[in-house]
């Protein structure tokens, strides 16, 4: 099975990426701090290579907003650094299903299908 492999620079390149988009993704942010506290911890172990704490921030972020797209969409973001294509794929959706104007999730997930292989699962549920 083909998986996407990055190099370890690449993960400070697409957490500078995310950054620009959700910087200016004002209309997608989090109404509620503590969702947003929790998204913040994340990048931040993001950054660090720390996939499993980023996980674990990201998840609680979402527990507290459950409509908080850029939580989903970073949430993808550490799948895919884990190398865990189906999740990543169910948080490009569920990130699109929150917010379905957020054009650039659907270019990041039709790349991820593409680097990976998966033309057989429909991109949107």
């Amino acid at each position: 099975m083909n998986r996407l492999k990055l190099h370890p620079k690449c993960y400070k390149m697409h957490f500078w990426l995310l950054w620009l988009v959700f910087g200016f993704s004002a209309c997608l942010s989090a109404q509620n701090p503590k969702a947003k506290k929790q998204l913040d911890e994340a990048f931040v172990a993001f950054n660090a290579a720390e996939f499993p704490k980023a996980l674990s921030s990201v998840n609680k972020a979402i527990k507290i907003d459950p409509s908080y797209a850029d939580a989903y969409s970073l949430q993808a973001s550490v799948y895919e650094a884990m190398h865990d294509t189906a999740n990543a794929s169910k948080s490009y959706q569920n990130c699109l299903r929150v917010a379905p104007l957020f054009q650039p999730m659907y270019f990041t997930m039709v790349s991820t299908c593409i680097a990976t292989n998966d033309s057989k699962k429909p991109i949107l549920c």
